[in-house]
């Protein structure tokens, strides 16, 4: 069973993703009504790759027995009026404001297990999201999986090694370490 705290944090996500999916789909409606097509299948393709994240999050909850709780979605409230106004509406990435770091970056073999979890550990503290990938190294063994972290220095948690990359400090899991000495 996973930790409490990444099991809420998991559910949390899976919200996060399906309301990304139904703020997506508003902005391709918008732009299907604006008649402009291309726009419009761009982000319902961009609406399914959200709903595929939460899908992932889904099974691997279910494969570690943690319920899944499918809160409310909260209806899309951004204001479309202008055909810019999709593109300013929120972050391309997550849709939600970034709060612990400028750039998580996940080497596997995978790149949906990939994707789905740069996204959830872009949400998380380190301590939280150092837990969900020990986790997932345990439910999936024989799936090898690396993690960077890009954030300011004074957000570097206690004992922590970092190494400075501009401005930048950067944290690692010890096997991307072991990964970028190849």
């Amino acid at each position: 069973m996973l930790n409490e705290k990444v099991s809420e944090l998991l559910n949390t996500q899976v919200n996060k993703e399906f309301y990304s999916a139904y703020l997506y789909l508003s902005f391709a409606n918008f732009y299907k009504e604006q008649g402009l097509d291309g726009f419009a299948n761009w982000y319902q393709i961009q609406a399914q790759e959200e709903r595929d994240h939460a899908m992932l999050f889904i099974q691997y909850m279910q494969n570690n027995d943690v319920p899944v709780t499918f809160d409310a979605i909260d209806k899309p409230d951004a204001a479309l009026n202008d055909k810019m106004d999709p593109l300013k509406a929120g972050d391309p990435q997550t849709l939600f404001p970034a709060t612990y770091y400028h750039q998580v970056t996940i080497v596997t073999e995978n790149s949906g297990y990939a994707d789905a979890l740069s996204t959830a550990l872009f949400t998380m503290s380190y301590e939280d999201g150092l837990a969900l990938i020990e986790r997932f190294r345990q439910t999936y063994p024989d799936q090898p999986i690396e993690v960077m972290w890009v954030m300011d220095p004074g957000q570097v948690p206690a004992g922590a090694d970092s190494v400075m990359s501009g401005e930048y400090a950067v944290v690692m899991t010890d096997s991307m370490k072991d990964y970028l000495a190849q």
